[in-house]
């Protein structure tokens, strides 16, 4: 296990929640996504393929999310409805580390390829960090929390018998993405996969409850970051032809996200970006592809000061072990895009069909307060089983009346007769 320099931003208030995300204390937590509605679509995966030297599908699937309405729209089409809106080559490539087994990896051994996971300490990144470990791939693992990598990293060595490098840099920091960089060059450590995963949210009405802050953090990490380490390592899978690339995106990337307006910006501009860039990359070995997760059930909402919501209800649903399974999958088929589980892929669907201020609403109504719901919904309730009292009163009375006047008007004409 190889070991990297700290570093840390003046700021360092700690550990990561679940991918490379600040808390209320500027501290990194996990990448979070919206919506849980219900099944409707089968599941898109990929096909696994360890060897990422064939020639990658660049098409994008035409039934990636099962609905017609989808398969009508052209790519271009695609792209304008999910937007929101040099640095020169270091040298050449230099050769990946070989195969290596440790004496406790039970004969199970590096498959000499490389991937890069920021956001890699908990979450969805700890969860993607365990399948390409598993898939065999030597690891440079980034992330705040440097204690909590060593140890992840020992792990991997000794179960997987993979190469693990730890790296702790803050990606709110502008200078993180060279200095990453530089230190893998150094290493000599080949990156075969990129894996964008870092990301935080900040949970409030942007006018006048989130923090400014924050929100730049926010930016900083989601967006800017992930730019930047792209177009750096980039440059030398374009040199030898041949890389994948993950870009952590969410079903916000498509539905405007109130209460986390800046959170949603950010996730519309990594998708926007990752078809631009997959569309620019199509005559080449290369692929991109884009992850887009519903609300999962990690430590996001808590620390995006948003644990009170219905959304982080509705999250324990999705697991971030299956959306990374999800992801793998999808990167190594050479897939555009993967929106795991069918309510994923419903609510993906919705932000192309239906009006940006419907799908607003919708995302609005989720992040209410979870107790503030129940009670209106007792509420809605008692009102509902009130006025069906009174009706049902209201009609035994007027039955009752209608069967004493008739009886009477009888009893009138016989006694006439």
């Amino acid at each position: 296990m190889k070991q990297i320099s700290k570093h840390y931003s003046p700021d360092e208030m700690g550990g990561n929640g679940t991918n490379e995300e600040h808390s209320q204390l500027n501290e990194p937590v996990a990448d979070y996504e919206i919506m849980n509605i219900g099944a409707l679509m089968p599941e898109v995966g990929g096909t696994l393929d360890a060897d990422m030297t064939a020639q990658p599908d660049n098409s994008s699937d035409p039934d990636e999310f099962g609905l017609e309405a989808i398969t009508a729209m052209t790519d271009q089409e695609v792209g304008e409805t999910a937007t929101v809106g040099s640095i020169d080559n270091v040298g050449l490539p230099i050769n990946p580390p070989q195969a290596v087994s440790s004496p406790g990896s039970a004969g199970k051994q590096s498959n000499g390829k490389t991937a890069l996971i920021t956001g890699a300490s908990s979450g969805i990144g700890r969860e993607l960090a365990n399948v390409f470990a598993g898939e065999g791939y030597n690891l440079i693992l980034v992330s705040r929390s440097e204690d909590s990598l060593q140890q992840i990293a020992q792990d991997y060595e000794e179960q997987f018998g993979v190469q693990a490098t730890v790296i702790s840099r803050d990606l709110a920091d502008q200078s993180a993405p060279e200095e990453i960089f530089a230190e893998t060059q150094s290493q000599g450590l080949q990156v075969d996969v990129l894996v964008n995963n870092a990301g935080m949210g900040e949970y409030g009405l942007f006018a006048t409850e989130s923090n400014l802050e924050k929100e730049l953090d926010l930016i900083q990490i989601n967006s800017v970051s992930l730019v930047h380490l792209t177009k750096l390592y980039l440059k030398d899978m374009i040199a030898r032809n041949e890389g994948k690339i993950l870009l952590l995106g969410s079903v916000a990337s498509v539905i405007p996200h109130p209460m986390m307006a800046i959170y949603g910006a950010t996730k519309a501009f990594n998708y926007s970006f990752g078809e631009a860039l997959r569309n620019e990359l199509k005559d080449t070995n290369i692929t991109v592809t884009v992850l887009m997760p519903p609300p999962t059930d990690t430590d996001f909402f808590n620390k995006a000061g948003a644990s009170h919501t219905v959304a982080q209800e509705l999250a324990h649903s999705m697991t971030p072990a299956e959306v990374a399974k999800a992801g793998y999958d999808a990167l190594i088929a050479g897939k555009d895009k993967i929106a795991p589980g069918f309510s994923a892929k419903l609510q993906v669907a919705s932000g192309f069909i239906l009006p940006d201020a419907v799908n607003a609403q919708n995302i609005r109504n989720l992040m209410k307060d979870y107790n503030e719901v129940k009670q209106e919904k007792k509420k809605t309730l008692t009102v509902a089983v009130a006025v069906g009292a009174v009706l049902l009163g209201g009609w035994w009375i007027l039955t009752r009346s209608q069967n004493t006047g008739t009886n009477g008007a009888v009893a009138a004409y016989n006694k006439v007769r």
